[in-house]
């Protein structure tokens, strides 16, 4: 089985508007009669305390899906970072699956953090919300 991944991640430097990234990749998978293609592509912008992104991935890998992640985060200090994103995950031949999530970030000193979210999915008729909680070290 043959495996080829690329990528590009393009810095468009500061500006007015803070600086921005710009990233894209494909893989492709073949072998064994199978022969499959993902990618992506987005963008994320950094001005003051704020930080926006968002990108579309599409694969062909397991399953066809094409998907869509927007995201916002805040900084209000330098320790703590609170994010609110979107996901849509548009299977093909199923129904979407929409996810909603809001979640704080803590950083102490030596990278230890505190994290707690929430997240709502709604696929169909069908919704669930969870909450999120986990200590950690960044390293």
């Amino acid at each position: 089985m043959d495996f080829l991944t690329g990528g590009l991640n393009v810095s468009l430097g500061n500006s007015n508007f803070g600086e921005t990234i710009l990233i894209a990749g494909v893989e492709h998978l073949s072998g064994d009669g199978l022969s499959e293609t993902s990618y992506f592509f987005g963008a994320e912008s950094m001005f003051d305390q704020f930080t926006l992104g968002a990108q579309y991935s599409s694969t062909a890998a397991l399953f066809d899906a094409d998907s869509i992640e927007v995201y916002g985060i805040y900084h209000p200090t330098e320790a703590l970072d609170v994010t609110a994103s979107y996901l849509s995950i548009e299977p093909s031949g199923s129904s979407t699956i929409v996810t909603y999530g809001i979640d704080a970030q803590y950083t102490f000193a030596q990278g230890v953090f505190v994290q707690a979210g929430l997240v709502h999915q709604e696929v169909s008729s069908y919704t669930d919300d969870a909450f999120t909680a986990s200590l950690g070290i960044d390293f």
